[in-house]
């Protein structure tokens, strides 16, 4: 008797749910982002508290980077810096920094942690593009 109550009781949690899977409306898009695919990367035009237009990969699985010419550009501050690995063996410093506003196309970001890295060693990958983060 129990097991057919729990038998029951997890048919009618499955109907409601795909009841309400059906009921809700599809994704509405915020906009539409511009963006150049290079060497199987994602790259975009950002503006960085208010400067631009800044050429960089859109990275979902990274931290926000820039070259020290777009810190410069943009008023970024140093907060710190150390040292991480480069291209192949080599060791190159890093600085952190604050960025108030990033947007690109209708996305607008507030208030993230950025790293300043050099990116002269990006024509090795990318030849002649620009690579400003």
């Amino acid at each position: 008797m129990l097991k057919a109550l729990q038998f029951r009781s997890l048919i009618f949690l499955l109907l409601a749910l795909l009841t309400n899977a059906q009921a809700a409306s599809p994704p509405v898009p915020l906009g539409v982002v511009s963006f150049e695919l290079i060497d199987n990367r994602i790259f975009v035009n950002v503006t960085i508290n208010g400067k631009a237009p800044f050429h960089m990969i859109l990275d979902t699985g990274a931290g926000l980077a820039v070259n020290p010419e777009v810190a410069q550009e943009a008023g970024l501050k140093s907060r710190g810096s150390g040292m991480t690995g480069g291209v192949g063996e080599k060791s190159v410093e890093y600085k952190l920094t604050y960025v108030h506003e990033l947007s690109f196309g209708p996305v607008r970001l507030h208030d993230l942690d950025c790293t300043i890295i050099s990116t002269a060693d990006s024509g090795a990958v990318f030849g002649k593009v620009r690579v400003d983060g």
